[in-house]
């Protein structure tokens, strides 16, 4: 029931009933374990129907003020990964945050599209397409601007015994509503999400007619302490603190230049934009299921796998200019099974990737001539159902004339593992005998896409198994043999791609739930630029 249909029936009573606990139960999930409550109350005196919340608790909240995040429902932008608002990407980073610290709370209420439901949620689109904002919109169908009801909150939280709080929110009337219900609010932290080009506009309008506490056209989507709220956030004689923004160290590779180049898979397209995801631009399209991607600077040219459809052993390996024209199929359709992450070695014309279903690691001149099997970890359908076989990752050591390869194990398995050899095949030797192999990790979650800095002689790589050491990315010294991973970023959506930009000190990583992510080297000064770009895989970075 939405908070408009409840503010009509509660006119003909006396108001909201007292709030009860309808059940407890555990809820693990991929930010950790936590405890998921239900909560709800009578909407108006005498009646059956009932204002409903689900509570998320992570760690022990007796202890100083938790985190806390109100979340409105947004069916659109949670589930089907909607670009006209910012709702999934916020309760995304709250989460993160919540787990990061590893104690806090989400309190998710059931009011779609601020209140108004999803029906009335989906007119109001329809009236904004035809040109008027998201506030005009709702004003055409008779609702407020905002229909919400912030309340239960505060109940939930008298009944949770939490009398302080740190908010996670950019909405001011959430914390008026927390102040009327007598709790303390003693910092608020910004919750604010890059727009794309479908929410700017949105965002925009939140801000000038709701009050919202956000730039738009801000850079800087983590979650972090509040600046001074400014006139958009009216707070007087709310109780609460803010707390200056806190510093962070600008990454070595700020001022850097370059492009990146990134696969949507679900979308068989190439995109193309700055390091930060403006002037971004679609340069290829009906790609068939694009995986791993290379640029090669001095010639001005992209090469991209296209894995195809598994079982029917059609994939492909293409090549165009740097703006997508003059495209070309250079490895056709039944040579290669299944392309995955693909690699560059310029000084010596040759293209690296790993076959999955295939079991392959391979590599051909540039021009797509002169296919070479250099590992094969089996052959036939018997063998192609182990998934321990298939081949995903590759990067070369050219210094050492060593190969780096994945072999991921089944989904969240436990089996993966990162092995070398060398790049050329031992004398008398054959691909599926190969006496050189070494094992470096094994164990792994599910480890993907590699990328090595010959500089640090440091080895990355992407990891899309369960957590703790899943949804991670990696990295290792190659040249210690006790050498073990670290653990560098957590809580990636079923990491995929990885690019380094070893001058800038920065890498680029891609999420199969359509993140795009940037970071120091050793993780620090993390970033999530883009989100909800559909399923991504391979990622390149290139100063052209």
């Amino acid at each position: 029931m939405s908070s408009h249909e409840n503010r009509v029936r509660a006119a003909a009573g006396s108001g909201p009933g007292p709030v009860r606990r309808i059940a407890s139960t555990r809820l693990p999930s991929r930010w950790g374990r936590f405890e998921a409550m239900g909560f709800e109350r009578e909407a108006w005196t005498g009646g059956r129907a009932a204002e409903t919340a689900l509570v998320l608790v992570l760690g022990d909240l007796c202890q100083g003020a938790p985190l806390l995040r109100i979340h409105s429902q947004c069916l659109t932008g949670e589930v089907f990964g909607s670009m006209r608002c910012d709702c999934g990407g916020q309760l995304e980073l709250a989460m993160e945050a919540i787990a990061q610290e590893g104690r806090g709370l989400v309190i998710y209420e059931f009011q779609e599209g601020r209140g108004i439901g999803l029906m009335a949620k989906l007119q109001a689109y329809e009236l904004q397409d035809a040109g008027i904002d998201t506030v005009e919109a709702n004003h055409a169908l008779g609702f407020e601007m905002d229909f919400r009801d912030f309340s239960l909150a505060g109940a939930i939280l008298h009944d949770l015994c939490i009398p302080r709080v740190r908010l996670l929110t950019n909405n001011p009337g959430k914390l008026r509503a927390l102040s009327d219900a007598g709790i303390e609010v003693v910092e608020r932290l910004a919750c604010e999400v890059g727009p794309t080009t479908h929410s700017l506009a949105y965002l925009r309008t939140k801000k000038q007619k709701n009050g919202t506490c956000v730039e738009p056209g801000s850079s800087r989507t983590r979650v972090g302490a509040s600046r001074n709220l400014g006139a958009n956030c009216e707070t007087e004689g709310l109780t609460m603190s803010v707390l200056p923004q806190a510093g962070t160290k600008a990454s070595s590779g700020a001022m850097r230049s370059g492009r990146l180049f990134l696969l949507e898979l679900s979308g068989g397209r190439i995109h193309s934009m700055n390091p930060d995801g403006s002037d971004r631009k679609t340069i290829v399209t009906n790609c068939r299921l694009p995986d791993g991607i290379v640029v090669d600077v001095d010639a001005a040219h992209i090469y991209w796998t296209n894995m195809g459809v598994p079982n029917l052993n059609d994939g492909s390996i293409e090549r165009a200019d740097l703006d997508g024209k003059n495209r070309k199929v250079i490895v056709p359709q039944g040579i290669t099974h299944t392309p995955k992450q693909l690699h560059l070695d310029k000084e010596n014309g040759k293209l690296y990737w790993g076959d999955r279903e295939g079991m392959r690691v391979m590599r051909a001149n540039l021009d797509g001539s002169q296919v070479e099997t250099l590992v094969q970890a089996g052959e036939g359908d018997a063998d192609r159902r182990d998934q321990n076989r298939w081949c995903v990752g590759i990067t070369i050591d050219p210094m050492r004339k060593q190969i780096y390869w994945t072999q991921k194990g089944p989904d969240n398995g436990e089996q993966g593992r990162i092995l070398r050899a060398s790049i050329d095949l031992p004398r008398d030797e054959s691909p599926a005998n190969r006496s050189d192999i070494e094992v470096l990790f094994d164990r792994l979650p599910e480890p993907i896409d590699l990328e090595l800095d010959r500089v640090g002689r440091v080895l990355y790589w992407t990891d899309r198994g369960d957590p703790p050491r899943g949804n991670t990315v990696n990295r290792a010294l190659i040249d210690d043999a006790n050498a073990v991973p670290e653990i560098v970023i957590t809580h990636l959506m079923e990491g995929i791609g990885i690019a380094l930009d070893v001058a800038g000190n920065r890498m680029f990583v891609t999420d199969f739930a359509g993140s795009v992510y940037s970071a120091d080297l050793d993780g620090e000064n993390e970033r999530n630029f883009l989100y909800a770009q559909g399923n991504l895989t391979g990622i390149a970075y290139a100063e052209v």
